[in-house]
């Protein structure tokens, strides 16, 4: 509630958004004391600016759970007792925020290419259908899972857009149509030639959003028209549209320009990324192991190889040996299936839920097994190895 020259203006909660990322203990950010610090920067749109002003809308960051919450200036209530919103959306209305990256290591523990493409952003929104969806927790990725860069990234055009086409194109056969708001752009020049066409378009009259190239009313192709900002900073953009036709569970307002008292949290979930932990361990001549194996000859040297390995007190992570030197002073342990990356590691097969414990052992499955190297560390999430992709690795080198 809000005092203005002397009456009273009411806000009530529009929506909620927020961004999660399942390598976080809290699901949001890293561990904090006082302030919590998001990985991604939520910058309303110019567009959302002007909206949101002529509409009367707040805007407040809410870092602790790496989102935001709009408020709306409400006036009155219908029959039902929801407040009504001063001021009724327009057709094609939406708020458009982009997600400016601040913490560049995301790329590798979450699930992201590895290869960032400069052409293209993630784009999510509520135009979406999935009636199992709760109010509490409605996805804007295209599966429910969490964010999946083969289906929740689309090519992005700044103002000018040049298409090729493989055939020839007619005058007033090919426009660029505006998806939410159906408004069209004719091509300002179309050059054909040996039986191609080459089409440009000034961009520039339509609002921000996705658009289709259509040409005889046939898509040709598909992208995110960034606008006149044209934000090149952008790792993707959420686009929340106002309108009252969207299914029941995503709606924002409804029919008779009402809110209804359970408001839409919007979320977006970042799947933290499986790699498969591979730890290179190297041997000094004068290290206790390396002597006690250098002693040994033949079959029982083999043997003593063989029974070095890392072990874990989760039973779902288990490693093997997948390479050792001639001269054994190089081991390379590999874990036999991807993990997933997180900020602290927890055995899940332990009822006391301790923390995640690695050991490197000899002799190991025989009864004189014994501890080599104790606590060895997890990956860090500074880098990944990403040379036989789509098979990705965590890298550890020990001394020991």
């Amino acid at each position: 509630m809000r005092t203005m020259n002397g009456f009273n203006v009411k806000y009530a909660e529009l929506l909620g958004l927020s961004l999660q990322q399942g390598f976080y203990q809290n699901n949001y950010c890293k561990k904090y004391t006082t302030t919590p610090e998001p990985d991604f920067l939520l910058v309303p749109s110019a567009e959302c600016l002007d909206t949101m002003k002529r509409l009367d809308y707040l805007c407040r960051q809410t870092p602790e759970n790496a989102g935001l919450v709009i408020f709306s200036r409400v006036l009155g209530t219908n029959g039902a007792g929801d407040n009504l919103l001063r001021f009724k959306p327009a057709a094609g209305d939406k708020l458009c925020f982009w997600m400016v990256l601040k913490n560049p290591a995301v790329i590798n523990f979450d699930q992201l290419p590895v290869q960032q493409d400069a052409t293209k952003l993630f784009y999510f929104t509520n135009q979406l259908t999935d009636g199992a969806a709760l109010r509490n927790n409605l996805h804007i990725t295209s599966n429910a899972a969490g964010v999946d860069e083969t289906i929740d990234r689309i090519a992005k055009q700044n103002t000018g857009y040049q298409f090729h086409h493989g055939a020839v194109v007619a005058p007033g056969t090919a426009v660029v149509k505006h998806t939410i708001t159906g408004i069209q752009v004719e091509p300002k020049t179309i050059a054909n030639q040996a039986f191609a066409a080459d089409l440009y378009f000034d961009l520039s009259s339509l609002p921000q959003g996705k658009c289709k190239l259509l040409i005889n009313n046939i898509q040709q192709d598909e992208f995110y028209f960034m606008g006149t900002e044209a934000s090149s900073r952008a790792f993707g953009v959420i686009e929340l549209l106002l309108t009252n036709t969207l299914d029941a569970n995503y709606r924002i307002v409804e029919t008779d320009r009402s809110i209804t008292n359970t408001r839409p949290l919007y979320t977006i979930s970042f799947i933290n990324r499986p790699t498969r932990w591979r730890y290179t361990v190297e041997l000094k001549k004068n290290s206790p192991l390396f002597i006690e194996m250098d002693a040994l000859a033949g079959p029982a040297k083999t043997d003593f190889i063989n029974r070095l390995n890392i072990i874990s007190n989760d039973t779902a992570i288990t490693f093997t040996q997948t390479s050792a030197s001639p001269d054994g002073t190089s081991f390379q342990f590999e874990s036999t299936g991807p993990v997933a990356l997180r900020e602290k590691y927890i055995s899940s097969s332990s009822v006391t839920k301790e923390t995640l414990n690695l050991t490197l052992k000899k002799l190991v499955g025989l009864s004189g097994e014994v501890a080599v190297k104790t606590d060895l560390q997890c990956p860090s999430t500074g880098g990944i190895n990403a040379i036989n992709n789509p098979v990705i690795y965590s890298d550890i080198l020990l001394t020991i």
